[in-house]
Protein backbone atom coordinates (compact mmCIF):
# COMPACT_ATOMS: atom_id res chain seq x y z
CA UNK A 1 0.00 0.00 0.00
CA UNK A 2 3.09 2.29 0.84
CA UNK A 3 4.61 2.04 -2.39
CA UNK A 4 1.21 2.85 -4.48
CA UNK A 5 1.51 5.78 -2.50
CA UNK A 6 4.67 6.75 -3.31
CA UNK A 7 4.00 5.87 -6.75
CA UNK A 8 0.69 8.00 -7.02
CA UNK A 9 2.44 10.99 -4.77
CA UNK A 10 5.20 11.23 -8.12
CA UNK A 11 3.57 11.02 -10.43
CA UNK A 12 0.96 14.06 -9.44
CA UNK A 13 4.60 15.90 -8.50
CA UNK A 14 5.37 15.17 -12.25
CA UNK A 15 1.99 16.03 -13.29
CA UNK A 16 1.90 18.64 -11.43
CA UNK A 17 5.34 20.11 -12.81
CA UNK A 18 4.05 19.55 -16.76
CA UNK A 19 1.62 22.37 -16.76
CA UNK A 20 4.19 25.00 -15.85
CA UNK A 21 3.40 28.06 -17.98
CA UNK A 22 4.84 28.27 -21.48
CA UNK A 23 7.92 30.45 -22.11
CA UNK A 24 6.97 30.40 -25.77
CA UNK A 25 6.79 34.19 -26.52
CA UNK A 26 3.14 35.50 -27.29
CA UNK A 27 1.96 37.95 -29.51
CA UNK A 28 -0.73 40.28 -29.15
CA UNK A 29 -2.47 41.36 -32.83
CA UNK A 30 -4.82 44.96 -33.44
CA UNK A 31 -7.14 45.00 -36.15
CA UNK A 32 -8.06 47.86 -37.36
CA UNK A 33 -10.98 48.48 -40.13
CA UNK A 34 -12.84 51.10 -42.34
CA UNK A 35 -15.65 50.22 -44.82
CA UNK A 36 -17.09 52.32 -46.94
CA UNK A 37 -19.53 52.39 -50.11
CA UNK A 38 -19.26 48.70 -50.78
CA UNK A 39 -15.09 48.58 -49.94
CA UNK A 40 -13.94 47.42 -46.88
CA UNK A 41 -10.26 47.45 -45.28
CA UNK A 42 -8.25 45.90 -42.41
CA UNK A 43 -5.67 46.35 -41.25
CA UNK A 44 -3.95 43.81 -38.45
CA UNK A 45 -0.74 44.52 -36.85
CA UNK A 46 1.36 42.12 -34.74
CA UNK A 47 3.67 42.64 -31.87
CA UNK A 48 4.85 40.50 -29.10
CA UNK A 49 3.15 42.99 -26.22
CA UNK A 50 1.09 46.63 -25.95
CA UNK A 51 4.18 48.18 -25.76
CA UNK A 52 6.52 46.50 -27.98
CA UNK A 53 7.19 47.44 -31.63
CA UNK A 54 4.91 46.17 -34.46
CA UNK A 55 6.45 43.19 -36.03
CA UNK A 56 4.36 43.09 -38.92
CA UNK A 57 1.01 44.88 -40.53
CA UNK A 58 -1.15 43.27 -43.25
CA UNK A 59 -3.46 44.64 -44.90
CA UNK A 60 -6.52 43.27 -46.62
CA UNK A 61 -8.63 44.96 -49.03
CA UNK A 62 -11.83 44.26 -50.18
CA UNK A 63 -14.05 46.59 -52.83
CA UNK A 64 -17.39 45.31 -54.75
CA UNK A 65 -17.36 46.07 -59.09
CA UNK A 66 -19.82 48.82 -57.79
CA UNK A 67 -17.86 50.78 -55.62
CA UNK A 68 -15.17 50.75 -58.18
CA UNK A 69 -17.76 51.63 -60.80
CA UNK A 70 -17.70 48.31 -62.78
CA UNK A 71 -21.06 47.12 -62.33
CA UNK A 72 -22.82 45.01 -65.28
CA UNK A 73 -19.58 44.64 -66.76
CA UNK A 74 -19.14 40.82 -67.52
CA UNK A 75 -15.31 40.68 -67.00
CA UNK A 76 -13.37 37.33 -68.40
CA UNK A 77 -10.68 35.65 -66.37
CA UNK A 78 -8.13 37.10 -68.02
CA UNK A 79 -9.46 39.83 -67.77
CA UNK A 80 -10.01 39.60 -64.33
CA UNK A 81 -6.31 38.40 -63.71
CA UNK A 82 -4.88 41.91 -65.68
CA UNK A 83 -6.79 43.67 -63.48
CA UNK A 84 -5.49 41.92 -60.02
CA UNK A 85 -1.88 42.91 -61.79
CA UNK A 86 -2.95 46.50 -62.34
CA UNK A 87 -4.37 46.87 -58.96
CA UNK A 88 -1.19 44.95 -57.34
CA UNK A 89 0.80 47.86 -59.11
CA UNK A 90 -0.84 50.70 -58.46
CA UNK A 91 -1.14 50.14 -54.88
CA UNK A 92 2.39 48.96 -54.59
CA UNK A 93 3.60 52.26 -56.31
CA UNK A 94 0.88 54.34 -54.36
CA UNK A 95 2.25 53.45 -50.98
CA UNK A 96 5.60 54.30 -52.33
CA UNK A 97 7.18 50.59 -52.01
CA UNK A 98 9.99 50.23 -54.53
CA UNK A 99 11.98 46.98 -54.52
CA UNK A 100 9.44 45.68 -52.30
CA UNK A 101 10.02 42.61 -52.33
CA UNK A 102 12.37 42.90 -49.75
CA UNK A 103 9.57 44.26 -47.27
CA UNK A 104 6.11 43.33 -48.94
CA UNK A 105 4.45 39.82 -49.11
CA UNK A 106 1.65 39.51 -51.35
CA UNK A 107 -0.36 37.05 -50.11
CA UNK A 108 -3.34 37.47 -52.58
CA UNK A 109 -4.01 39.95 -55.47
CA UNK A 110 -7.18 38.95 -57.47
CA UNK A 111 -10.81 39.97 -59.14
CA UNK A 112 -13.85 37.25 -58.17
CA UNK A 113 -16.90 37.05 -58.82
CA UNK A 114 -17.95 39.98 -55.98
CA UNK A 115 -15.29 42.36 -57.18
CA UNK A 116 -11.18 42.99 -56.07
CA UNK A 117 -9.43 40.89 -52.99
CA UNK A 118 -5.95 42.65 -52.17
CA UNK A 119 -3.81 41.79 -49.18
CA UNK A 120 -0.44 42.34 -48.25
CA UNK A 121 1.86 41.06 -45.15
CA UNK A 122 4.80 43.81 -44.41
CA UNK A 123 7.50 43.61 -42.24
CA UNK A 124 7.95 47.07 -40.41
CA UNK A 125 11.96 46.21 -39.50
CA UNK A 126 12.51 46.07 -42.70
CA UNK A 127 10.02 48.92 -43.92
CA UNK A 128 12.04 51.41 -41.01
CA UNK A 129 15.53 49.71 -42.10
CA UNK A 130 14.60 51.53 -45.88
CA UNK A 131 13.44 54.50 -44.37
CA UNK A 132 10.14 54.17 -45.52
CA UNK A 133 8.87 54.71 -41.75
CA UNK A 134 9.89 58.30 -40.46
CA UNK A 135 8.38 57.77 -37.08
CA UNK A 136 10.57 56.69 -34.01
CA UNK A 137 7.83 55.40 -32.06
CA UNK A 138 6.15 52.24 -34.20
CA UNK A 139 4.90 50.67 -30.78
CA UNK A 140 1.25 48.64 -31.24
CA UNK A 141 -0.33 50.95 -28.78
CA UNK A 142 1.23 54.16 -31.04
CA UNK A 143 0.05 52.20 -34.33
CA UNK A 144 -2.98 51.76 -32.76
CA UNK A 145 -3.59 55.52 -32.13
CA UNK A 146 -2.33 56.97 -35.53
CA UNK A 147 -4.94 54.29 -37.63
CA UNK A 148 -7.85 55.40 -34.62
CA UNK A 149 -6.32 59.06 -35.77
CA UNK A 150 -6.85 58.51 -39.66
CA UNK A 151 -10.72 56.88 -39.10
CA UNK A 152 -10.60 53.45 -38.88
CA UNK A 153 -11.97 51.05 -35.76
CA UNK A 154 -9.35 48.97 -33.84
CA UNK A 155 -9.91 45.87 -31.92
Amino acid sequence: MKKVFIVLLTLLVLVGCSNAPSTEPTTVQKACSLSEEGMSMTMTATAQSEEADVDTITMSLEASYESMGMSGIDLTDEMKDALGGQMEASLIASAGFEDYEEYVEIIKSEFNDDGMVFELSMDVASIKEAGLIESEDISLDSYVSSMEASGMTCN
